[in-house]
């Protein structure tokens, strides 16, 4: 198994995660394995959120890429996941580094997007 943690498709791997109840942080796993198991929960719960927002990926490259509903969405993640900049940043196409300054910034804020409460309330984790 040097090529993973297990060999097959997504689906496949789906389904030995829910059949045998993979925890991400196991120690068994090499770190390729618990990146790709991370990455695909935060693949879902970030298609979630475009969900309840009723945005599409295809939302996500219009720009100004500083839309409230992108920000509120940006904080959700980092909350509720340790998505990194970059994973986060190829999602919304654009840089890290630009993508990280809206985060700070949005947290400084004394009022945060509203979206981002709608976020909170209807994304099970």
């Amino acid at each position: 198994m040097s090529r993973g943690w297990a060999l097959g498709s997504q689906g496949f791997k789906e389904d030995l995660r829910k059949e045998h109840g993979l925890a991400a942080d196991s120690r068994a796993w090499e770190s390729e394995g618990k990146d790709e198991i991370q990455q695909a929960r935060w693949t879902k719960l970030f298609q979630s959120g475009c969900k309840v927002l009723g945005r599409t990926e295809a939302d996500l490259g219009c720009r100004p890429t500083a839309q409230s509903w992108k920000i509120a969405l940006m904080l959700f993640m980092k909350e509720r996941t340790q998505a990194s900049n970059p994973w986060l940043a190829e999602r919304f196409a654009t840089q890290a580094k630009y993508l990280s300054r809206l985060v700070s910034a949005a947290r400084r804020q004394d009022q945060l997007p509203a979206e981002l409460a709608q976020l909170r309330a209807k994304c099970a984790t």
